[in-house]
């Protein structure tokens, strides 16, 4: 019985093992996608899956944490945090509103290489959603009175 018992798991982990390298194949395969690239030298890589009526736009920037000034580490972090605290034409208030209207996210992640900035909704506020993406990046106002709740 014990001998069986034995066999039989050698068995299974040897099948489990086998399926879990097929997952890693398929998974490590690039996604069908079409690159653009901007007059202003931006490349945009566009995956148009139509599986769901969603919409997901992230924007890269080839500077994180290791960019911080000498001496003052955390600044990129802080800044960071305070883009969703006001633009110039909106406060930390209304966008939060308008995010929540569109039913989306809005989130940046700032790791030692690169800093990430995504934003997700409904495909059916895809326009809506770039507008307010755009404008929480390109126009931060970076409000005094939010760095002391940082």
């Amino acid at each position: 019985m014990l001998r069986r018992s034995l066999i039989f798991g050698l068995v299974f982990l040897g099948a489990c093992s086998s399926v879990e390298k097929k997952v890693d194949q398929t998974a490590s395969k690039p996604r069908a996608h079409d690159e653009y690239k901007l007059p202003n030298g931006l490349s945009v890589l566009l995956v148009d899956d139509q599986k769901l009526p969603s919409i997901s736009m992230m924007m890269m920037l080839r500077s994180g944490s290791v960019s911080d000034p000498e001496g003052q580490w955390g600044v990129t972090q802080l800044m960071a945090g305070l883009l969703e605290k006001g633009t110039t034409s909106k406060s930390a208030n209304r966008i939060a509103e308008r995010l929540a209207d569109l039913a989306s996210g809005f989130s940046v992640d700032v790791n030692p290489e690169y800093t990430l900035f995504s934003a997700s909704s409904l495909s059916s506020y895809q326009r809506e959603l770039l507008d307010i993406f755009s404008e929480i990046i390109l126009e931060p106002s970076f409000p005094v009175q939010e760095l002391s709740k940082q």
